[in-house]
């Protein structure tokens, strides 16, 4: 049986990361549907039982360098804990974004994501 594709939202993404990197404006960027998330298990925060970091992979010199990975948020509790298992396996989980709502007046844009 094979996995069903689960589906989330990135929260946090009004925060800048350590870096002083914004994440929101990496996001009305360089975000758009079908991009490439990379999901890894992040140290957990209070009262969280499994927390996620959402990477978004970004190009760097046109593709000629490879990619890098800018951390926009984490994956909401829930869909975090839903895929928990799946980190057993592995220390990275791919996904995919399904939508973004970025307006430069909202401080915290919406990114939607899915995982196969």
């Amino acid at each position: 049986m094979g996995k069903m594709a689960l589906s989330g939202t990135v929260v946090g993404t009004g925060i800048r990361n350590d870096d002083g990197s914004s994440r929101a404006r990496v996001i009305r960027r360089l975000c758009e549907p079908g991009c490439e998330l990379m999901l890894r298990k992040a140290t957990a925060s209070r009262g969280a039982l499994v927390s996620v970091a959402v990477y978004l992979g970004v190009r760097r010199l046109f593709g000629l360098l490879g990619k890098s990975y800018a951390q926009i948020g984490y994956l909401d509790p829930h869909a975090a804990a839903s895929i928990a298992a799946r980190f057993n396996s592995s220390d990275e989980v791919r996904a995919r974004v399904t939508s973004v709502y970025a307006p430069e007046e909202k401080d915290s844009p919406r990114v939607s994501l899915i995982i196969d």
